[in-house]
């Protein structure tokens, strides 16, 4: 059975971004001859404390706030998912504070492309503006884990009188949809992009240096996942396709 996550940066009891997340996920099980078990969160439903920069998390892989708060909950989901939808509405032309804040809580793995072997959708809305910023910073981030960004989507909703009701976005989120099930579901191959093969092989290079001093627990997991002995990104995503089958 796959497993699917739906993250969104909102706390609003109407969020709109939460609604475009959930007829995604209605068309992709409509589409689907298979279950697929998904997990629905909002920063409502879940507590999330702000980073305290202790970079305890690069030393030793653990946070010092596991046990305060259900970031660690929401990190094992995003570890068993195939499938992640990451989606924020527009403040002040960029993410929300609540996605800033769940994204600080994984920056560490961002040194590790902790998400490997992963495909991701990101998304956003706005009243008027801002919406690429947005798109543009959750790529970017999902980039850095490891993360397959299949597609992103901006939804601008300009009267708020229909904020209770998107069905004006039926035909966008439809062929949405088809793509991500498409993406996702049935094609199984994973590809790396320019940009994570320049980042791996900077972070490589930098991971090798720590192997001569104190071994963190970066070096570690670079040496354990097998990344320090691959040539390059797709060469590591590669083992993780054999491993699979």
């Amino acid at each position: 059975m796959k497993k699917a996550l739906l993250y969104v940066g909102s706390k609003a009891d109407n969020s709109i971004t939460m609604k475009v997340g959930k007829k995604i996920i209605e068309n992709i099980n409509n589409l689907s001859s298979e279950e697929i078990e998904w997990k629905i969160y909002s920063s409502k439903d879940i507590k999330i404390n702000s980073c305290l920069s202790c970079n305890t998390c690069f030393q030793t892989g653990i946070c010092k706030q596991r046990n305060l708060d259900d970031m660690e909950l929401l990190k094992n989901y995003l570890i068993e998912s195939d499938f992640i939808m990451l989606g924020s509405p527009v403040f002040a032309h960029n993410i929300s504070g609540d996605m800033k804040t769940f994204i600080d809580r994984i920056s560490y793995w961002m040194h590790m492309f902790r998400l490997a072997g992963k495909k991701c959708f990101v998304f956003s809305t706005c009243g008027t503006n801002g919406i690429e910023t947005v798109t543009s910073y959750l790529n970017k981030c999902g980039t850095y884990l490891g993360l397959d960004i299949i597609g992103f989507y901006n939804a601008i909703i300009y009267d708020k009188k229909v904020i209770s009701n998107i069905d004006f976005l039926d035909k966008d989120l439809e062929v949405i949809s088809k793509n991500i099930f498409k993406d996702v579901f049935i094609n199984k191959n994973l590809k790396s992009n320019r940009n994570q093969e320049i980042i791996f092989e900077q972070y490589k290079n930098y991971i090798v240096t720590l192997g001569n001093g104190k071994k963190t627990y970066l070096y570690k997991y670079w040496n354990e996942s097998g990344m320090l002995n691959c040539i390059n990104y797709q060469d590591y995503l590669n083992k993780i396709c054999e491993n699979r089958h």
